[in-house]
């Protein structure tokens, strides 16, 4: 299969938690990495673990006494790194790299690779850099996706492709990679003040308990889903496949699906609770409206922690602008978690020269020497 367009922007800011080897789950960035601690270090390549949703690779350090020691490495995930230009071959046993990162918070030989450099050529093999700089890219070729909005042969608009939430470039690089990230896949509360958040005591008393927890009871770090509305911004591609009576959306994250039905149908009012809800759709002129319901209340609404309960109803509005870009109007209506409805808009790109990929989460699979 041919992977057609390097797609650094879209490594997802997660990695793996080291437990003393065997590493094992995701996490965030934050809470097992040290952004103030940077290493540097210079080392051979004794083992490569190309496991989802993490790369780690493994180096020997020889200190000025002449003691060597092993380092576990932590990289982006297999897809992204292989839209990037990798191949499982790309870093190999024996090679000697110089690498740039962070430490971890508490735990010895272990870092987050930031910048990866093949000592024999001074290659860059790992750069958050190029992943910035397809954002210029990106502007410079908006012209070109800006042509004509597509529309089926009823004369809807068509929304089949291939897509991923776009970075914010007004945000501050960070994540496992250094990268964008989508405006609200971090924080959907990112245009509130903190005082402004809509909390009801049981929203409210749910996300302190997970703040202090540092977050790691996200269900990604268990390989679990992200569900909707967070797929919406969460840098991972997705495939909408777009018929009469029914659109399909195929998502890459743990190779997943989402059907929303045109066909008239009302939602159920007995549903049993899932990870994606029932999802019932209609257009409304140009713009497609999915209303959703029956969700559990296993997913989180971001990467912060901001909760929903099994109550939440959840209100899309597709809105293709033209050939490359659609946004997507998110309202969460939840009387259990806040006083009053949330509202926040994600805006989407097209990846036109992209097909998805393969993604199931090793969570149980054990990393290291």
């Amino acid at each position: 299969m041919s992977i057609r367009r390097p797609l650094t922007g879209l490594f997802a800011g997660l990695a793996f938690t080291l437990a003393a080897l065997p590493l094992v789950a995701h996490h965030s960035f934050g809470s097992e990495f040290d952004a103030q601690k940077r290493l540097s270090l210079t080392g051979t390549v004794t083992k490569l673990e190309w496991t989802n949703p993490h790369i780690w690779f493994f180096i020997d350090v020889k200190d000025a006494s002449g003691r060597v020691s092993n380092w576990a490495l932590e990289m982006g995930s297999p897809n992204a790194l292989l839209r990037a230009g990798w191949t499982r071959t790309s870093l190999k046993v024996g090679d000697v790299v110089a690498v740039d990162g962070f430490h971890h918070r508490s735990r010895p030989n272990v870092g987050n690779a930031r910048v990866v450099t093949l000592a024999s050529s001074g290659k860059r093999l790992l750069d958050p850099a190029a992943g910035r700089s397809e954002l210029a890219q990106t502007a410079r070729a908006k012209s070109d996706a800006a042509a004509r909005l597509p529309r089926t042969a009823a004369g809807r608009p068509d929304l089949t492709g291939t897509w991923t939430p776009a970075p914010d470039p007004t945000s501050a690089a960070g994540g496992i990679e250094g990268l964008h990230t989508p405006r609200y896949m971090i924080d959907i509360m990112v245009d509130l003040k903190p005082n402004e958040v809509p909390f009801t005591p049981w929203g409210a008393a749910i996300y302190k308990q997970r703040n202090d927890n540092l977050r790691r009871d996200n269900p990604l770090i268990r390989c679990l889903p992200a569900g909707v509305p967070r797929l919406n911004a969460y840098s991972h591609p997705y495939k909408i496949v777009q018929t009469a009576d029914m659109v399909v959306v195929l998502y890459e994250s743990l190779t997943m699906f989402r059907q929303i039905f045109l066909d008239g149908r009302a939602l159920p009012k007995e549903l049993q609770p899932s990870w994606f809800g029932y999802s019932a759709g209609r257009w409304e002129g140009d713009v497609l409206v999915v209303e959703s319901s029956g969700f559990n209340d296993r997913t989180w609404l971001d990467g912060a922690g901001h909760p929903h309960s099994d109550r939440m109803r959840l209100t899309e509005r597709f809105r293709r602008i033209d050939s490359g870009h659609m946004d997507i109007e998110i309202v969460i209506n939840d009387p259990k978690a806040y006083t009053k409805p949330l509202k926040y808009t994600q805006p989407q790109m097209l990846l036109p020269n992209t097909d998805l990929l393969e993604y199931v989460c090793e969570n149980a699979k054990s990393v290291g020497p």
